[in-house]
């Protein structure tokens, strides 16, 4: 009996080691995608047969060349077999892959993943306060610091200050359209007895979408603050500077025709001035009270979809309170430019827009001769890594004067400004700066420069840090208007 069961264990070995070559393989190769998931891909699969009940039967030849069908993997607690094996649940249940989204429907797409979780591009922004279809961005800036010159003029003494700074941005939160409401509001007082400084602004924006590629886009704005002791227009021996206020309100359409693409852009600026005062004795500034009206057409050809050349054309027409100034002089102006550029965008590497031109200005009182500048115009910004960005700018302009011999003065500004993600919470900082001023018949020229370095920490969504070094100073062919300026600051920003 023994005997019999040791026969009897010794056939079924020798069955299973023996294997029909041409049955192991007529399941034909299995995909090359697979094959490298499979533990024992040169196995042969044993025969179906009653001596091996284990293994199913062998599939027809139309399955057996089916991808599907042809390979499979059944775990049996020692190797995986592989052959033509009829479809039976694993032991171990395969992970069914997440089909894929279909986003050919963005507001349905919208829909249905609204509730997801999705990475937060700025995880310490601030998260505001929801009120309706609006949301509220509250927020106010500590400051304190020392300055080693707090008038910016020749011989200015030094001071210690202190900032308050409070600032409320509403964003829309709608599916279409857009707007925006900043204001902002600062007040700095020194510790030397130098006039305060208060500031305060406000800017509106609105977004109409309209068809396709159209919008109209509207956008008014009010800024108060008081003009700097070192302003080459300020009369000579004011003691406080006098108040300004600016106005300003613009109305533009964009679109396009095909590759074609146009903005056409009406707006109107008015400056009025308060009042200086000198040995206690007000300086009337009432004769600078002016409106600034301007309109510009451009037109571009989309050549690629990152590359966009334009041509536009600029009118402006200024126009003063009084017709004739205190020195009996009438500054109504009217002028004209044309430039020419392109704009790129390449995100998130670079993008920016580059221009040149030809300004002019012409006044009706013929004493004052035409004022005209070639200029140069742009901003770029340029990430090379990740971590960093770097952010230029470019800007020219025209600006009037009080002085009797001369018509005004021709600017020309270019800054840039360096930004490294040290941490995701900590950003170091450094920035630069030059201003180039030359005033039409009296030949002064001023330049002023700016250097400048920071860190900021954010401590959380609601709070960050941020301390800060710059050193300014102003070289002017009126030695007089020369001054050096040394700041260091430490700022603290509770937001909602």
């Amino acid at each position: 009996m023994r005997l019999s069961a040791i026969s009897l264990q010794a056939a079924v070995v020798a069955s299973l080691l023996t294997v029909t070559p041409a049955l192991a393989q007529s399941a034909g190769p299995a995909p090359s995608g697979l094959r490298g998931s499979i533990p024992a891909a040169d196995a042969a699969a044993p025969p179906a047969s009653a001596d091996n009940p284990q293994s199913p039967p062998a599939t027809s030849d139309a399955a057996a060349k089916s991808p599907v069908a042809a390979v499979d993997t059944i775990e049996t607690g020692t190797a995986a077999v592989v052959g033509p094996v009829a479809r039976v649940a694993p032991t171990n249940q395969r992970v069914t892959p997440e089909p894929m989204v279909d986003t050919s429907d963005p507001p349905a797409f919208v829909a249905g993943n609204a509730l997801r979780r999705t990475p937060d591009d700025d995880p310490y922004g601030a998260v505001g306060i929801p009120a309706g279809s609006f949301t509220l961005y509250p927020s106010i800036d500590l400051s304190t610091g020392y300055t080693s010159n707090a008038t910016k003029t020749a011989g200015g003494s030094d001071a210690a200050f202190v900032i308050a700074a409070p600032e409320l941005l509403i964003q829309s939160d709608w599916s279409r359209h857009a707007a925006t409401l900043a204001l902002r509001g600062s007040y700095q007082a020194f510790s030397n007895g130098t006039a305060d400084l208060p500031e305060a602004e406000a800017i509106a924006t609105t977004r109409l979408d309209l068809a396709d590629r159209w919008a109209a886009n509207f956008r008014g704005a009010y800024h108060y603050g008081r003009e700097s002791l070192s302003d080459p227009d300020l009369p000579s021996g004011v003691e406080r500077a006098p108040d300004v206020h600016d106005f300003n309100g613009s109305a533009s359409l964009s679109g396009a025709f095909g590759r074609e693409v146009f903005t056409v852009e009406t707006g109107a600026e008015r400056s009025l001035y308060g009042d200086g005062k000198s040995g206690g004795m007000r300086v009337s500034q009432r004769d600078r009270d002016n409106t600034l009206y301007s309109g510009r057409l451009r037109v571009g050809y989309e050549a690629t979809r990152t590359f966009v050349p334009f041509v536009e054309g600029v009118l402006t027409d200024r126009q003063y309170d009084q017709r004739k100034d205190s020195s009996g002089i009438v500054r109504t102006s009217h002028g004209d430019g044309l430039r020419a550029g392109f704009t790129f965008d390449r995100s998130p590497v670079s993008s920016g827009e580059i221009a040149i031109g030809y300004l002019r200005e012409v006044f009706e009182d013929k004493a004052l001769k035409t004022l005209s500048a070639f200029t140069v115009d742009g901003s770029l910004l340029w990430s090379p890594t990740e971590l960093t960005t770097i952010t230029t700018s470019l800007a020219s302009s025209i600006n009037p004067t009080t002085n009797p011999a001369s018509s005004g003065s021709v600017v020309y500004d270019a800054g840039v400004d360096l930004a490294y993600a040290w941490r995701s919470n900590v950003t170091l900082g450094a920035a630069g700066g030059a201003r180039y001023e030359r005033f039409q018949g009296t030949h002064q020229v001023d330049w002023t420069y700016r250097l400048g370095f920071d860190a900021t920490w954010q401590l959380s969504r609601s709070a960050g840090l941020k301390a800060g070094y710059v050193h300014e100073w102003r070289q002017s062919s009126d030695r007089a208007n020369d001054y050096t300026d040394d700041t260091v600051r430490l700022d603290l920003t509770v937001r909602r």
